[in-house]
């Protein structure tokens, strides 16, 4: 629509979203396996996710992101939606579309965060770094 913003990068996420619909249906290992598939399909495709963040600038005028992370399960997750209208049913905040791999590679090292929350405001889940290991290593197919 005119008027509407609309990125690009996005585009291909909704087989992330109907993954995540038919998990939420049947949770088996198999189908969180999927959902991980169509996350590495979407990053090896260069597509993106949403990062809320707050911006601002340092004294310099750099940008500076902070990234929203929630608690789930005992454990903060970094917060990423598949796309605008997921994003649109929480709160109004700020956002970075990035690449899913430039987000994801750190997230592995930080010991604070323990995993990515994708669309908390719908049909949500939390990939642990058991997943996201999964994601960033093709040829792996199962959980160990």
């Amino acid at each position: 629509m005119i008027g509407e913003f609309e990125d690009a990068t996005l585009a291909g996420n909704e087989r992330i979203e109907e993954v995540i619909h038919l998990f939420y249906q049947d949770q088996t290992p198999e189908l969180l396996m999927a959902v991980c598939l169509a996350v590495r399909e979407r990053m090896a495709q260069d597509g993106h996710l949403l990062f809320p963040a707050d911006i601002s600038e340092d004294e310099d005028g750099n940008t500076m992101f902070s990234f929203k992370t929630l608690p789930v399960d005992g454990v903060d997750a970094l917060v990423a939606f598949t796309s605008l209208a997921e994003k649109e049913k929480g709160p109004a905040s700020g956002g970075v579309s990035q690449f899913i791999d430039c987000m994801l590679e750190p997230l592995m090292e930080m010991e604070e965060i323990g995993g990515l929350l994708l669309n908390p405001w719908g049909e949500s889940l939390l990939l642990g770094k058991e997943e996201i290991a999964v994601i960033l290593n093709p040829g792996i197919e199962r959980f160990t």
